[in-house]
C-alpha cells in the first residue's frame, strides 16, 4: 500500500492570518510557520480542495491543493485569488480500468501521459520563476507513457515539485490526519525552523473513514 495524503500551500498571507480566518469560519487545520512567504495548511478529508479555494478567495493570494493517493496520482489544483487557473493529473488513465458502482470502467478513456500542469504558472503563482524549467522536468516525463512507470513514484513526484519550487520536501509530504494522530515528526519540526504548525481551536478528531 502507497503514500496517500493532501494538503494546501498559500502564497503571502502569514501564518496568524490563516489561523484567524480559519478559526472565525470553525475551520480544523494545521497551519505551518510562514516561510519565505508560503505557508502550508493541513486541514480534514471533508475539506477537501474547497479550502484551498475559499482561502484563495478570502485572502486574496494564491493557493495550491496537491493530493497523493497510494503512491500512483499525483493532482493538483491552483487557484489565484480564488479562481482555478491550472490544474494537474500525472495519471489520468488510472482508474479507467477500475470498477464502482454506478461507475462502469471506460478503458482508454484517457490517455496515459500526465495531463495538465502549466510550470510556467505555477511558478508565477508563487514567485518562483526562475525554476520554471525545473518545476515542468518534474511534471512532464521526456518518456511517453504513464508516468507511474516510471523511476518516480506519486509520492517522490511531489517531494521533487516541492524542492523544485524551494519548499522542503518534509512538508509536503504530510496531511491532516497524520499530524492529528502522529503529531509534529522531527524532521518536520527541523524544516519549520523548530516551530510546530498551529492547530486551530476547534481542530477535532474527525470519524474514522
Amino acid at each position: 500500500m502507497g503514500n496517500t495524503h493532501h494538503n494546501i500551500v498559500l502564497q503571502g498571507p502569514e501564518q496568524h492570518l490563516i489561523v484567524d480566518y480559519l478559526e472565525r469560519h470553525s475551520q480544523p487545520a494545521f497551519v505551518g510557520p510562514t516561510i519565505a512567504g508560503h505557508t502550508f495548511v493541513y486541514g480534514p478529508d471533508a475539506t477537501w480542495a474547497v479550502l484551498a479555494e475559499e482561502l484563495s478567495r478570502a485572502l486574496v493570494c494564491s493557493a495550491v491543493f496537491v493530493s497523493v493517493y497510494d503512491s500512483d496520482v499525483l493532482e493538483y489544483s491552483l487557484y489565484v485569488d480564488g479562481v482555478l487557473i491550472d490544474q494537474y493529473n500525472s495519471a489520468p488513465d488510472y482508474w479507467d480500468a477500475e470498477e464502482w458502482p454506478d461507475h462502469p470502467a471506460e478503458p482508454g478513456k484517457h490517455g496515459p501521459e500526465p495531463a495538465g500542469g502549466d510550470a510556467s504558472t505555477l511558478c508565477r503563482a508563487f514567485d518562483a520563476v526562475g525554476r520554471t524549467a525545473q518545476v515542468d522536468a518534474v511534471l512532464h516525463t521526456t518518456t511517453p507513457g504513464p508516468m507511474r512507470h516510471t523511476s518516480m513514484d506519486a509520492f517522490h513526484q511531489h517531494w521533487a515539485l516541492a524542492e523544485a519550487l524551494g519548499w522542503p520536501g518534509e512538508a509536503c509530504v504530510t496531511d491532516f490526519r497524520y499530524l492529528l494522530h502522529e503529531g509534529t515528526e522531527p524532521s518536520l519540526l527541523q524544516v519549520f525552523g523548530g516551530v510546530a504548525p498551529i492547530r486551530t481551536a476547534i481542530a477535532i478528531e474527525p470519524p474514522d473513514r
